[in-house]
């Protein structure tokens, strides 16, 4: 089974509870995953206020739809290969364009000035699925904000060690990342590491997760900013956008 197909099975079969995992209960995390995909969701909507405002947003890999409900935008459309995420961000947000798509034929009649991309790169059996469907459907003027996961996080390492099938998945180095998208024609706005966490905690000690966060949040300021980012943070996100 590919690591494509994998994807499309696991978020098939978490289709029905991944609403209320990720976006309806707000207790402290107890796994990295949770907390990793709450604060990149976090990250993507401040960037997007930041940079808009946008007149057509598209989330590759929308799942249930939250997120994009979330950016202000006049037309928003979410697409998903898993049918199960479709159907839930359907019935969730009728007001919104779903589809189940395969990324590397999705095609819009119109263009988009912000594309959204979180959690998916490390699903793809080949980056060229993504960097294709942008160049297809990113305005001119268009912003990328995409997140992947950190190949040096030490946090990571851990976290492959207690669940070693989990280790399948595409991890990338910042420079090796922003160098292919520099490649593509992309020049880099922003960047930022997130989620230093432990990989999984039990329910009585699951603030132990944001408390380490926070505690590693504040050193982001100093000198050890670039160092925490690169060392111990479970992914990278950044946005950007195609160069003059």
């Amino acid at each position: 089974m590919s690591r494509a197909q994998r994807s499309i099975w696991k978020h098939d079969a978490d289709s029905e509870i991944w609403q209320d995992r990720y976006y309806v209960n707000v207790e402290p995390s107890r796994s990295v995953d949770e907390h990793d995909i709450r604060t990149r969701h976090a990250i993507a909507r401040e960037l997007a206020a930041q940079l808009g405002p946008w007149k057509a947003c598209l989330e590759i890999g929308c799942g249930t739809g939250a997120n994009l409900a979330s950016i202000q935008a006049e037309r928003r459309v979410g697409v998903d290969v898993s049918q199960g995420m479709v159907e839930q961000a359907r019935a969730l947000h009728s007001e919104f364009e779903f589809q189940r798509v395969d990324l590397g034929e999705f095609l819009d009649p119109n263009r988009f000035d912000l594309i959204l991309c979180l959690g998916v790169v490390q699903y793809l059996d080949s980056l060229e699925l993504l960097l294709a469907c942008v160049r297809r459907n990113l305005a001119p003027d268009g912003v990328l904000i995409v997140s992947w996961p950190n190949e040096r996080s030490w946090f990571r390492w851990v976290h492959y060690l207690l669940f070693p099938r989990s280790r399948g998945n595409a991890d990338f180095r910042s420079e090796e990342f922003v160098g292919m998208m520099s490649e593509q024609g992309l020049e880099l706005l922003t960047f930022e590491g997130h989620s230093c966490a432990f990989p999984w905690v039990p329910d009585p000690m699951a603030r132990l997760n944001l408390w380490l966060e926070r505690g590693l949040s504040a050193f982001r300021s100093t000198p050890l900013k670039s160092w925490i980012e690169e060392h111990l943070a479970f992914s990278h996100i950044a946005a950007f956008r195609w160069r003059v």
